[in-house]
């Protein structure tokens, strides 16, 4: 057991904790021993975390702790990675495969023992979603008569751009349309997904003839309902979850108070049988277009125009085994380069988490080469828990009597992010005025070269192109 060394030193009046980083992370675990730990929407994790989360699994069983992996669009793959990892921790060096592909299915894994069963659905979530595949225009216009119908409208798009911009296109027609997605600072973020668990809730008023524009923030943190639904091509695992919120309360809204006469999902997507060049779907979707796989994408394109429908539960598994199983649809010629850099993509991933996992040798009830690893340990900044686009945040400020303060009433809820290498791409913010070294003097380095205080002047502007609306978020560059 590695020593954690706690050392309180007088600082300015305030005391500080140094911590070994080898004993950090012993303690993390300790804390987790005996412990039931929860892993919610297990399929949302991308190679890198999800080689973190087999180790965790790995170490959590041999620590005597339990697990629970719960989400609606579980590869198959993945959902057998996670299950060998948690049976070598309990010290089986040959795991029992898990048998069977149900939907729902659940899945025990206790001792060297493996237990799968089927449980019934629920009769209201059995339901048939009908598909169509359309372009902007007819997205638009598709919004335009639920409208006029009286229905509660909601396009989900990929990018945060796409949304404002979609929402500036629906002004231009004569729709007002609410707006939500990651770059509004944490107050109007709060008082936004208030607002619309008011009015598109279960227990929701003054949804009639409402329309929201949102990003994947609404796939699966807030409970909300909608009667039309059009949605950015997305892998097969985020449409489901975004068709969980189409005709989502059926108990409180049911099928003779709906506005239109049935659930259909309208997907902004290239149609799957043309395939050109590896700009295919960039000629449907801008900013969008990067956000996930291409090759996900076509795949998922194809499982579910081909299939026509969303059918559940009874044809979720073969449209998620269809785009994530071991035996996927070949693409086609013009994609096999997106393919490779794909697939080179998820092993440098894998292999980048694996690097600087602590090792986890289990033999006899012991845990073995545990120090070993201990030159691989760093600060947090260095081991990080996730890969993604590095971000920068930003402190909103303003200046009133008492000099410069946060735009809303903590500076913890003024924060917002944005890519850094977009930030640093528009000139980023001058940090150098006497008020901001001044309010940043007495932050720590790591907080001093991630977090940036930027000023709200006249209009919300912040810099050249870089400004804050209350009522769009923070918007950058052609957003501006």
């Amino acid at each position: 057991m590695s020593v954690i060394a706690l050392s309180c030193m007088n600082c300015g009046g305030m005391a500080r904790i140094e911590w070994d980083p080898l004993g950090a992370r012993t303690l993390r675990l300790w804390v987790l021993s005996n412990r039931i730990l929860i892993l919610d929407e297990a399929h949302g994790y991308d190679p890198f975390m999800e080689e973190e989360l087999r180790s965790l699994l790995r170490f959590h069983a041999m620590l005597d702790g339990s697990a629970v992996a719960m989400t609606a669009t579980l590869p198959g793959k993945m959902r057998d990675g996670y299950a060998e990892a948690f049976q070598r921790g309990l010290g089986m060096r040959r795991p029992t495969q898990i048998e069977g592909d149900a939907y729902p299915q659940l899945s025990l894994v206790h001792g060297k023992q493996v237990e799968t069963c089927a449980p019934a659905p629920v009769p209201e979530t059995c339901r048939k979603i009908e598909v169509e595949r359309v372009d902007a225009g007819a997205a638009m216009e598709r919004i335009r008569e639920g409208v006029e119908q009286g229905a509660a409208c909601v396009w989900i798009r990929n990018a945060v751009d796409d949304a404002i911009a979609a929402v500036k296109a629906l002004e231009c027609q004569g729709i007002q349309a609410d707006l939500l997605h990651a770059r509004f600072m944490v107050a109007d973020r709060l008082r936004k997904e208030e607002a619309l668990q008011a009015r598109f809730g279960p227990d929701g008023t003054g949804r009639r003839g409402g329309v929201l524009v949102a990003t994947q923030v609404v796939e699966a943190s807030l409970d909300l309902d909608f009667d039309v639904m059009i949605s950015d091509l997305a892998p097969i695992g985020s449409l489901i979850q975004r068709a969980g919120r189409l005709w989502r309360h059926m108990d409180l809204r049911p099928i003779e108070g709906r506005p239109v006469p049935g659930p259909s999902l309208q997907i902004l997507s290239p149609d799957p049988e043309a395939v050109e060049d590896g700009q295919w779907l960039h000629r449907v979707l801008d900013a969008g277009a990067w956000v996930y796989p291409l090759t996900d994408q076509w795949r998922t394109a194809r499982a579910v125009f081909g299939a026509g429908a969303i059918r559940e539960p009874d044809g979720l598994r073969d449209l998620i085994e269809a785009v994530h199983g071991p035996d996927p649809e070949e693409v086609p010629e013009a994609m096999r380069r997106a393919e490779q850099d794909s697939l080179g993509k998820l092993m440098i991933e894998r292999q980048m988490a694996k690097n600087q996992l602590l090792l986890s040798t289990h033999c006899d009830g012991q845990l073995l080469d545990y120090l070993a690893a201990a030159q691989k340990v760093y600060d947090d900044e260095r081991l990080t828990t996730r890969l993604g686009i590095p971000q920068v945040t930003l402190r909103l400020a303003q200046f009133d009597a008492n000099g410069l303060e946060p735009l809303a009433h903590s500076w913890e809820d003024s924060e917002v992010q944005m890519s850094r290498a977009r930030y640093e791409k528009l000139g980023g913010v001058d940090q150098k005025s006497p008020e901001i070294v001044r309010l940043k003097s007495s932050w720590p380095d790591w907080k001093r070269s991630t977090v940036q205080i930027a000023v709200v002047g006249k209009e919300g502007t912040i810099a050249k192109e870089l400004r804050y609306d209350s009522r769009l978020g923070l918007l950058a560059g052609t957003s501006n």
